[in-house]
Parts: C-alpha cells; structure tokens; sequence
C-alpha cells in the first residue's frame, strides 16, 4: 500500500515546460496514468518569467521568433488575436488554456523539485526536495536544454578577462 508519501503512475514526466506538457497529454491519451513534476511555482518551463537570476527564462518583453502557426501545438491552434508573433504573456495564456483544454492540471505538480531518481527493478523510483516518492514504470526527463544558465565559461575560457560579463 502506498503512503501518504508515495504514489504510482504509469508514467513520471520531469518538467512541466512545454515539452513536459505535451508528454501529460500524450501519455492520458494512451490510457497511462501520469504525473508532471515541476520544481517551479508554476508550469511553463522557459516561458514563465522571474527576475530570479538563476533561472533561466523569457525576459518581460519576450515575443515567439516562429510565427503563432510554427509555435502552436498540432491539436491546439493559438487564437487568431493572439497576433503572429506573440509576446510570452500570450504564450502562458495559450499553456494555461491547453492544460484546461485537456485537463493536465490535475496531473501538474508544481513547487515539486526531483532530487533524486533511481531504478529499482524494472521501476523508477523519484524523489522530491518534499519527501514525496512517485514510483512507476516509464519516466520522461523534460527538464529543457536552458534550465540553469551555463556559467562555464566564466572559469575557464574567460578566467583571465578582466572586462564585465554580463
């Protein structure tokens, strides 16, 4: 029996982004139970902005640079008004209505960050910084290419310039 703690799904989606959200859909559509884990304040991935500095997001004044139709999900088509290059407010209202559309929300955990995931078995076991546990056979790691910003290079090839990196 699972505790309060721990729960089964199916599947185990790492990121609430974009493509996390895709994968929710995708996989309820196939008859699996999933869940979403997102270790922000809310769904989005890189289109939610915060002035946080260490996370990597859209500015206030970011627009697509695809047009609506190259941006829009296939089985969602963005609203006609939202114009032809939205501005990532647009962009959170068009994820907000497709999570409504196919019901996602239930399925999103926000403020839900992995610490740790490991296989046991022919199982995955995920861990959250909460103590929550999600066990289950299949897990999609959506966490997105810019999820941290990349200080790299301030160590290595930049060690010796002495100029301001922004």
């Amino acid at each position: 029996m699972a505790s309060e703690k721990s729960s089964y799904h199916d599947v185990t989606i790492i990121g609430a982004g974009w493509s996390g959200m895709a994968a929710c859909k995708t996989m309820l559509e196939r008859g699996l139970t999933a869940v979403c884990l997102e270790a922000r304040e809310g769904f989005g991935g890189a289109w939610l902005y915060t002035d946080d500095p260490n996370v990597t997001t859209v500015m206030k004044s970011t627009r697509t640079t695809s047009s609506s139709t190259t941006t829009e999900m296939s089985d969602f088509p963005m609203p006609k008004e939202i114009g032809e290059f939205p501005h990532n407010q647009d962009i959170m209202k068009y994820l907000h209505a497709y999570a409504a559309k196919f019901n996602l929300m239930p399925h999103i955990k926000v403020n839900s960050e992995v610490k740790t995931v490991k296989k046991e078995g022919d199982m995955w076991i995920t861990t959250c910084t909460t103590g929550q546990v999600y066990t289950s056979k299949h897990i999609i790691v959506a966490t997105g290419a810019n999820q941290r910003p990349n200080l790299e290079p301030r160590d290595t090839i930049l060690k010796g310039f002495t100029g301001k990196v922004y």
